[in-house]
């Protein structure tokens, strides 16, 4: 039987490994110079329970050619991939953080990067029906993520249908309530970031900024605040909690394009 204290040093473990991680990625990108290519050369990390993959294991999940290329996503693209697992054989989605050298804001693709695998890793709300499962990350020559998730190709974007939208703003508001109850925020959540299945379920694949450990009695830092488009939604962490039901409401009327 699983035990508070197991949950708890595994989250420190998890914690522990993101750390390792980001270092290493920040170490490698104040070693390059203006004109390096992207070879990270980073040993390994397990990150929790999710592995690296190298390169060449990520080009045999997806060739990164045009057919295969989904949609374009805030860090980069997102991309059709296949895993074969004995005789098993599924869909997966790759998404990639595409950046250009001289590296100027190679720091935020790096630093979101790691975030997101922490999101993504966090036993606390990873196993949230309505957020994509990571799978592998890998940090050789690219830095993508493969989800364990097959890209339905019909997101909220294309949806009009007001009983459905419905029944994707409550799940979009169960989901921001895990996350808020965990100390996480996430920004720059759009329609065409969220995939919906033919039974109307969501799954959130992609956003612009997410920090993992706000707290609700602290405000935002200005140089946060003032870097985001919608900084509106970061209110919710400083809100009290009596308030966040209205907030909900409100910011998925927003996301979701209908008045409240």
């Amino acid at each position: 039987m699983t035990t508070t204290t197991d949950v708890e040093m595994s989250i420190d473990k998890q914690k522990k490994d993101i750390e390792i991680l980001r270092k290493k990625l920040m170490d490698w990108s104040l070693s390059i110079g203006p004109n390096c290519s992207f070879d990270f050369s980073i040993e390994p990390t397990i990150v929790g329970k999710v592995k690296h993959c190298s390169y060449s294991d990520l080009n045999e999940i997806t060739n990164f050619k045009n057919p295969e290329v989904i949609q374009k996503t805030i860090s980069g693209r997102l991309f059709q991939g296949t895993i074969v697992e004995g005789s098993e054989k599924r869909s997966v989605i790759v998404k990639t953080w595409d950046f250009h050298l001289p590296m100027r804001d190679a720091l935020q693709c790096l630093t979101t990067f790691c975030d997101e695998i922490e999101l993504f890793t966090n036993e606390r709300v990873n196993m949230h029906p309505n957020l994509v499962k990571l799978y592998r990350y890998c940090c050789d020559t690219r830095l993508a993520l493969v989800f364990d998730e097959e890209f339905t190709r019909l997101v909220l974007s294309d949806m009009t249908w007001w009983v459905e939208r419905m029944k994707v703003a409550t799940q979009l508001a169960d989901l921001y309530s895990c996350l808020h109850e965990n100390n996480i925020a996430l920004d720059r959540l759009i329609p065409a970031n969220i995939m919906i299945d033919k039974e109307f379920n969501i799954k959130v694949f992609d956003f612009g900024f997410v920090t993992n450990t706000f707290n609700v009695d602290d405000s935002i830092l200005d140089d946060v605040a003032s870097s985001v488009v919608c900084d509106e939604k970061f209110r919710l962490q400083i809100m009290p909690q009596a308030s966040i039901s209205l907030f909900l409401c409100r910011k998925l009327g927003k996301i979701l394009e209908f008045q409240l």
